[in-house]
């Protein structure tokens, strides 16, 4: 397998380029400053509670975002939010109070929650979920990645890999597990080239 020059994810870089050494300080330098600023961000909203009250906080434009738009929230049935602090149904307040409670801001709409005897996909670590925010967490043991980030993976654990082919059964990226030898008038999908590799080099082939 070729070795990758570039890595990265929510957690931060985790291989890089020499040259990209000085993006990789500065990445981290406003993780810094985001995280030192994070606590004082729940102590104000603790104070003026959200979205905030114009006649509380005395900040009119801040006080806006929860009035001035059409977006809504499931969890608070707020509908006038501005787009940029209501994304994906919940709001920007909402959604912050889900993931310390540990549950995904998607609510039901988390396509977990539509799963019969699926439980968890909840990182506790990083407070994201595994599949509406794509995350990956090493102290979970959880990785999400297409067919290089499987192989690779595979090769660092040699011996130790268990590679569990999906349900249906193919190496294809189809809509929910459709067979990707039939579909009229469209292409038909390709599998998987590092994945095809990987399984052929198996005992089994």
């Amino acid at each position: 397998a070729t070795e990758a020059l570039f890595d990265a994810g929510d957690s931060g870089p985790v291989r890089l380029p020499d040259a990209f050494a000085g993006i990789a300080a500065g990445v981290a330098a406003a993780r810094r400053i985001r995280d030192a600023y994070d606590s004082r961000v729940d102590a104000v909203v603790a104070t003026e509670g959200w979205p905030p009250d114009p006649t509380v906080s005395g900040r009119i434009r801040v006080a806006a975002v929860g009035t001035d738009g059409d977006a809504a929230c499931w969890r608070c049935g707020g509908t006038t939010f501005q787009r940029a602090w209501c994304r994906s149904g919940v709001c920007w307040g909402c959604a912050r109070a889900e993931r310390a409670a540990g549950r995904c801001p998607r609510g039901a709409a988390c396509p977990l929650k539509k799963r019969r005897g699926v439980a968890g996909g909840f990182c506790p670590h990083s407070k994201r979920c595994c599949v509406c925010d794509s995350h990956s967490c090493s102290q979970c043991a959880l990785l999400r990645g297409d067919g290089d980030d499987v192989a690779r993976e595979a090769a660092a654990l040699g011996a130790d890999a268990l590679v569990v082919v999906d349900f249906d059964r193919t190496l294809c990226s189809t809509r929910a597990g459709a067979d990707p030898t039939k579909g009229e008038g469209r292409k038909k999908p390709v599998a998987d080239e590092a994945l095809s590799e990987l399984l052929a080099a198996t005992p089994a082939g």
